[in-house]
């Protein structure tokens, strides 16, 4: 893996920089354009892949970036996209160096970091292309509403984004404040309570700016936003918490704007993922190389597990126990289903059942509630489930000592004799096992003869 995995996605461009990547990222851009079905609102935000040269500048890459605050500061950056519902990966853009940035679409009149955010909104614009739904949504031109941290506002990209596509921003203003009045209303709310919030609209440009106090003893937020990107009427406020001189934790309710409420409450999602993906997950920690390139495939490959833990808790929580299930754990499942699991060369919903199929009972959904359906033969049934030799005793399982467990089976298969020593390893069919308080002792899942 580590040794042809980096080979198996360059590009056509070979005087690219990262051509060795190009068409791993691009790929991925294209096929979440197409496949993923995003909420209305997204989020802009980076995403690092970290990697820390030792004996050359850049450790064999074009370019290396290093973001104080990041947990892994130094490596490749993406400027990344998601959907604040999912927390799915969107789109991604590598930032390759201040001059190679300068020559991308959007730069020469908008400016770096503007044209940045106007390439990842437009690449994947209604997302999800597949789907009826989102092509109509395409054809009548919906408005989306795109949440940013304060490197992706200013008042460049609001008036660019109304003009180019139509739809509305919100997010925090700090350096890139020409042609806002955030000086101004610094100086006016320097010495206002906290929960104070100061509105000014712009008519001629549909924008409206919002300074917002939370603490009496901290500076002002500031926020900038288009016309219809949210409300300023007071929302769910933010609670202030701090000690007594006994310890003992008190808070109070702290009045904002409900568009800062909701800013709030989704800005972090990329963050979110992030997190599973570098601390949980952590293949980027466990698959060391000094490849730079196998480093970018392993956080790449890391998004589309944590996109596919966080749609499956997202879409079905209840099955199989995706809403207490770690990601490594998921990930360990996933590994185990595509190594075993023997697929149908035919879609599921087009296998129709016979007047003398089998009844077999598939995995329990839940306690008392078994899953029931229709297989054709005991091949088709152990084509749905792996099936394994178990030798599992019942005495102690590091001497070895016992007789070997005999279990019910609960398929009834023809033939079955009611004890066995074969075990099915689909994971509702463990999860059941495993479900057991002597996990030691003789447990009943699903199994066949």
């Amino acid at each position: 893996l580590m040794k042809y995995f980096p080979s198996a996605f360059h590009g056509e461009n070979g005087s690219d920089p990262w051509n060795p990547v190009r068409a791993l990222i691009d790929g991925f851009n294209n096929n979440r354009a197409k496949k993923v079905a995003a909420s209305f609102r997204t989020v802009l935000d980076e995403t690092m892949s970290s990697w820390s040269p030792t004996t050359t500048k850049f450790g064999g890459l074009p370019f290396l970036s290093f973001i104080l605050r990041k947990p892994t500061p130094l490596g490749t950056e993406f400027k990344t996209k998601a959907c604040t519902e999912t927390g799915m990966f969107l789109n991604l853009e590598i930032q390759e160096g201040k001059m190679p940035m300068r020559e991308k679409q959007y730069s020469k009149g908008l400016g770096a970091t503007a044209a940045i955010s106007m390439r990842l909104i437009e690449a994947s614009e209604y997302s999800g292309t597949l789907s009826s739904e989102r092509q109509r949504a395409k054809e009548i031109r919906k408005r989306e509403i795109i949440i940013g941290d304060s490197f992706f506002t200013s008042r460049r990209l609001c008036v660019a984004l109304q003009e180019k596509f139509g739809h509305e921003y919100f997010g925090a203003l700090k350096t890139n404040h020409s042609g806002t009045p955030k000086i101004q209303v610094g100086e006016i709310m320097k010495d206002w309570p906290g929960g104070g919030y100061l509105v000014l609209v712009c008519e001629e440009l549909r924008l409206f700016f919002v300074g917002y106090k939370y603490n009496y003893r901290k500076n002002v937020c500031f926020f900038l936003g288009t016309w219809n990107s949210g409300s300023t009427v007071p929302g769910e406020p933010y609670y202030a918490k701090w000690p007594d001189k006994y310890g003992n934790l008190l808070q109070r309710p702290v009045q904002r704007p409900d568009v800062i409420g909701q800013y709030f409450d989704k800005s972090n999602i990329i963050d979110v993922g992030n997190g599973l993906r570098q601390n949980e997950l952590a293949l980027e920690r466990h698959w060391l190389t000094y490849n730079p390139w196998f480093r970018i495939d392993c956080t790449v490959l890391g998004i589309c597990v944590t996109d596919a833990y966080l749609a499956a808790k997202y879409q079905a929580p209840t099955i199989a126990g995706f809403d207490t299930m770690s990601i490594r754990d998921y990930a360990m499942h996933t590994v185990y289903d595509l190594w075993n699991y023997k697929h149908s060369a035919q879609p599921r919903s087009m296998i129709r059942s016979t007047s003398d199929a089998v009844e077999v009972i598939l995995p329990v959904e839940a306690e008392g509630s078994p899953m029931r359906s229709s297989g054709t033969s005991l091949e088709y049934i152990m084509e749905e489930h792996p099936i394994c030799y178990t030798a599992q005793r019942t005495g102690s399982a590091r001497d070895g000592k016992g007789q070997l467990v005999r279990r019910m089976c609960q398929m009834r298969a023809d033939g079955c004799k009611g004890q066995i020593t074969t075990e099915c390893g689909h994971r509702k069919c463990k999860r059941k096992q495993n479900s057991a308080l002597n996990k030691w002792g003789t447990t009943q899942g699903t199994f066949i003869c």
